[in-house]
C-alpha cells in the first residue's frame, strides 16, 4: 500500500514580527534635524527587512503582476494510445481534476478548450503554436502540465507517436513568443513509461530512464518532473499520481503565501518521505520498498507568485506609506532647515540693530 500523509494540514501560518528602536522627541520643543534623521533610519531600517538592498538586486524580487489574468493554464492528459506497447494510464483524469480545482482556487480560470485529451503529435504542435501565436498581453504568467508515459532522451508519448519536452518550451522563448517575454512559464511533467507494478494494491509504476535531462537555456521558465533520471514514477488508477496529487495539496494549502518553487521543494519533500509502496516481489522488483523523487529545474530570475496574499498586499502597503512617511520627513526637514536658518537671520539682525544703539 501506499502511505499518502501531507505536512500540509500542519500548516499554522506565523505573523512577522519586526522589532524597532525607539526615538524619543520633546513634543513640545521644535523638532531638531536630529530627530527627525533617527526617525527616517528608523523607517529605513524596518523597510530594509522587506525588500532586498537596490545595488546588489537591480529590480525587485517578485515578478510583476501587470496583466488583469492570472495566466493561462493548458493541460495535455494522455489516458489512452494507439499502440499496444503503451499501457492505458488509469486514474490520470483524477489528476486532470485536481489540476483544474487547484488552479481554479488560486484565482486562475481554467477552460475546457485548453484540456486536452490523448491528442496526435501533430495536434499537440499545432495547439502549441497556436498559444505561442497567441496574445498574452494580459496574462500574468503560463502553466503548462503533460501527463504521459515517457521514455529515454525526454520522449513524451503522444496518442500515435513521440514528443520531446524541449520541444514544448521552446515554442514559448521571448523570440517565438513576445508576449510572454519576462513572464514565468511553469512546464509539468508527469511523464513515464507505464508498467504494472502490482494490481493487488492498485499502484502502477512508471519508470524514468536514466538519462540526464535536457535543461531550458531560455530565462524564465520553471520546468517540474515528476522523478529524478533513473527513478520511478508512482500512480495510483484510482488516486492518481503521488507527484501531482501532492502537488494539488501544497499548492492549496500554501499556494497564497509561498512562491512555486518554494511550494515545489515542498512537495518534493512530502512525496520523498511521505509515499512508498511495498513491492510483493522483491526478486523482482529490488528493492523491496519503492519510493520517488521528483527534480526541479529553474531559470526564474525572481519569486513567482500564483495569487497575490493578503500578507503580501499588507506588507507592500506598509512599504507604499513608508516611502510616503520619508518623503514627508524629506520636505518637513526642509522646511525646519529653512525655520532654522531664517530664525538666526532674525537673531544675527537683532543683535546688529542693539549694537547700533548702544555705539
Amino acid at each position: 500500500m501506499s502511505l499518502t500523509v501531507s505536512d500540509a494540514k500542519n500548516f499554522r501560518p506565523e505573523p512577522p514580527t519586526v522589532s524597532v528602536d525607539s526615538v524619543e522627541v520633546d513634543v513640545f520643543s521644535p523638532p531638531k534635524n536630529a530627530d527627525l534623521d533617527k526617525i527616517r533610519e528608523a523607517l529605513i531600517e524596518i523597510k530594509k527587512k522587506f525588500i532586498e538592498d537596490p545595488e546588489k538586486v537591480p529590480d525587485n524580487r517578485e515578478y510583476v503582476r501587470s496583466g488583469t489574468d492570472p495566466g493561462l493554464v493548458v493541460i495535455f492528459n494522455q489516458q489512452q494510445f494507439e499502440s499496444v506497447d503503451y499501457s492505458k494510464r488509469t486514474g490520470t483524469n483524477r489528476d486532470v481534476n485536481e489540476l483544474i480545482l487547484t488552479f481554479g482556487r488560486l484565482g486562475y480560470n481554467v477552460e475546457d478548450k485548453y484540456i486536452f485529451n490523448d491528442l496526435k503529435r501533430k495536434e499537440i504542435i499545432d495547439e502549441l503554436e497556436k498559444l505561442a501565436n497567441a496574445d498574452h498581453t494580459n496574462s500574468n504568467s503560463l502553466i503548462i502540465a503533460v501527463l504521459t508515459h515517457g521514455d529515454s532522451g525526454n520522449e513524451l508519448r503522444a496518442w500515435d507517436a513521440s514528443i520531446y519536452t524541449e520541444e514544448i518550451w521552446n515554442y514559448f522563448t521571448a523570440e517565438r513568443c513576445p508576449t510572454l517575454k519576462d513572464k514565468p512559464k511553469f512546464f509539468i511533467f508527469q511523464a513515464c513509461k507505464g508498467q504494472s507494478f502490482s494490481q493487488h494494491d492498485a499502484i502502477e509504476v512508471e519508470i524514468i530512464p536514466n538519462k540526464i535531462y535536457t535543461t531550458p537555456m531560455e530565462s524564465d521558465m520553471l520546468v517540474a518532473f515528476a522523478a529524478v533520471e533513473g527513478s520511478q514514477s508512482y500512480r495510483h488508477i484510482y488516486n492518481g499520481t503521488w507527484f501531482i496529487q501532492e502537488m494539488c495539496r501544497n499548492f492549496s494549502a500554501f499556494g497564497r503565501r509561498d512562491d512555486v518553487v518554494s511550494l515545489l521543494i515542498r512537495t518534493t519533500k512530502c512525496v520523498a518521505t511521505n509515499y512508498y509502496h511495498i513491492s510483493e516481489n522483491p526478486a523482482l522488483y529490488a528493492p523491496k520498498v519503492k519510493k520517488q523523487m521528483p527534480l526541479l529545474v529553474s531559470t526564474l530570475s525572481k519569486n513567482f507568485y500564483l495569487n497575490k496574499s493578503k500578507d503580501r498586499n499588507l506588507m507592500l502597503h506598509l512599504l507604499q506609506q513608508q516611502d510616503k512617511i520619508i518623503k514627508t520627513l524629506e520636505e518637513v526637514k526642509k522646511k525646519v532647515n529653512i525655520m532654522y536658518e531664517d530664525f538666526e537671520a532674525r537673531k544675527k539682525g537683532r543683535k546688529t540693530i542693539i549694537g547700533k544703539a548702544f555705539s
